[in-house]
């Protein structure tokens, strides 16, 4: 981080903590403890969202497999399947959006703080 970069986020982080009535370097570890918790947050939300889609997968698998023709519930299970690769796309987006806050807390505390002062 540059020199200006840090002079900016020290203002900031001081002007934020005013508003908020607590101290800039206080701040700045809740905000790098709670882009853990934000992280963690994204994660579980991903595993819940694979499940589904696996379950959903499955189920239209199931009902593709017993259908004898189109009309009789192949349709359904190309239907399913649509939603489950939407549900694997929620899920791998989610899981990267868990990236950041994980791997560099600091940098997502930074623009936190830029998104809260403007």
């Amino acid at each position: 981080m540059t020199p200006e970069m840090q002079a900016e986020l020290l203002k900031r982080l001081d002007a934020l903590a005013t508003k908020v009535g607590t101290t800039g370097e206080h701040l700045w570890t809740v905000l790098v403890a709670q882009a853990r918790i934000d992280a963690i947050q994204y994660i579980i939300g991903a595993i819940l969202v694979l499940l589904a889609a696996i379950v959903v997968a499955y189920i239209g698998t199931h009902i593709w497999k017993s259908a004898d023709g189109f009309n009789d519930g192949k349709a359904w299970g190309i239907f399913l399947w649509f939603a489950a690769s939407i549900g694997f796309a929620a899920a791998a987006a989610l899981a990267t959006d868990s990236l950041t806050p994980l791997l560099n807390p600091e940098y997502w505390a930074f623009k936190e703080i830029l998104r809260l002062v403007k």
